[in-house]
């Protein structure tokens, strides 16, 4: 399982090489890597309230990590979700760690 025992400067001055984050996307159900920079998920959901109720669970998730997602709301009640470590333009571990504590 990930771990968040990364620290902001110490692990995420460098986006990882696919060999990095080859095996922590093997751990995640649902996720693809999009140009070896994004991780990406969607979620369809039974209504616009329970779509609703889990972009705050994940808002708050995030905020817990300082760590940011685009979020994404379409058609209602279908979510999307991409992680990406800005500062690097690129995959870090914290994306794989928020990742695992949204799933």
């Amino acid at each position: 399982m990930i771990h968040n025992t990364i620290m902001p400067d110490q692990d995420n001055a460098r986006p990882l090489a696919k060999k990095e984050w080859s095996p922590l996307l093997q751990e995640l159900a649902g996720w693809k890597v999009l140009n070896g920079k994004r991780l990406r998920k969607e979620w369809a959901f039974e209504s616009f309230l329970e779509a609703i109720a889990f972009i705050d669970r994940v808002a708050w998730l995030a905020e817990e990590e300082w760590h940011h997602p685009d979020i994404f709301l379409y058609n209602y009640r279908y979510v999307q979700i991409t992680l990406s470590t800005h500062a690097i333009d690129g995959l870090s571990k914290k994306d794989f760690i928020l990742a695992t504590k949204i799933d």
